[in-house]
């Protein structure tokens, strides 16, 4: 996978991560369904990063002002950036929106869903 240059500032090197886990959130600062399962992933970063857990979320949205300012409005800290076509050809996204996927360390796909994931 690719280096990702996030939205807030820095760059997300694979290689440099230290977590066991890694959710993988494709979403839009537009979507309805999206904005029901953000603060789920926000929450579930914001308790479990200290065990392993790491979330990358990937943006759909075409202008970069709109990403930010919705991540900043929202008070998101998770790693974030919009997806490029390199992102893209490693991690295709997923039918509809949101998506989510979860990788082991070992980088074996544990499960995907798109749709809003419930608690």
């Amino acid at each position: 996978m690719p280096d990702v240059e996030l939205l807030a500032s820095g760059i997300w090197m694979p290689q440099k991560q230290t977590v066991s886990t890694l959710v993988v959130y494709w979403w839009a600062s537009w979507c309805p369904f999206c904005a029901l399962q953000s603060p789920h992933i926000g929450a579930l970063w914001q308790t479990q990063k200290a065990t392993g857990l790491g979330v990358l979320a990937l943006l759909i949205d075409k202008l970069q002002s709109m990403a930010n300012a919705y991540l900043k409005s929202k008070g998101y800290t998770f790693a974030a950036d919009i997806v490029t076509l390199d992102v893209a050809k490693m991690l295709p996204k997923p039918k509809g929106l949101p998506g989510v996927l979860v990788l082991k360390i070992d980088k074996v796909k544990t499960r995907q869903r798109h749709g809003c994931v419930g608690r």
